[in-house]
């Protein structure tokens, strides 16, 4: 099945039909990264999947992991990472975040994101990019800077 700008592809898993909005550059997600993403959608609290970081921009390298956002009906809580190339960070209904594999200590209000949806599918937000530290444990906060990148929804529960 084709969409004018994205090709999507569609995997039935446990508890839903997994929808892959892919750049024209990939069709589909490795078999690793696929079976995180159907093991993620079969969570009864799990109500989307976005695909995030640099893979979805197209900014990766070859060494880069795979970046996915899932908004969860619960509340977060620390979870083992499922994959050491998969990044899952868990969004709950009061907008707190935490990336499986973390404690609760590194948990952050998702509203700093500025994520925003804009249109079906597709969201922006901004992430802050700290440059190197130095020698000295510094870095010169003039050289800090904020990039919009974009997000693609991969999977939604059905209403």
């Amino acid at each position: 099945m084709q969409q004018p700008n994205h090709a999507i592809s569609t995997r039935t898993c446990k508890s839903a039909a997994l929808l892959c909005f892919c750049t024209p550059v990939m069709t589909n997600f490795p078999g690793q990264v696929a079976a995180v993403l159907e093991d993620l959608a079969s969570e009864k609290e799990t109500d989307s999947i976005w695909f995030i970081g640099s893979r979805a921009n197209r900014t990766e390298r070859a060494d880069s992991d795979w970046d996915f956002i899932a908004f969860v009906s619960d509340r977060i809580s620390e979870r083992s990472a499922r994959h050491d190339q998969v990044d899952i960070i868990r969004v709950d209904p009061n907008w707190n975040y935490l990336l499986e594999g973390q404690t609760m200590e590194f948990s952050g209000q998702f509203k700093t994101w500025r994520w925003r949806k804009i249109e079906s599918g597709r969201a922006s937000y901004t992430v802050r990019v700290t440059p190197e530290v130095g020698d000295r444990g510094t870095f010169d906060s003039e050289d800090v800077r904020f990039v919009k990148l974009r997000g693609l929804n991969v999977w939604r529960r059905n209403a």
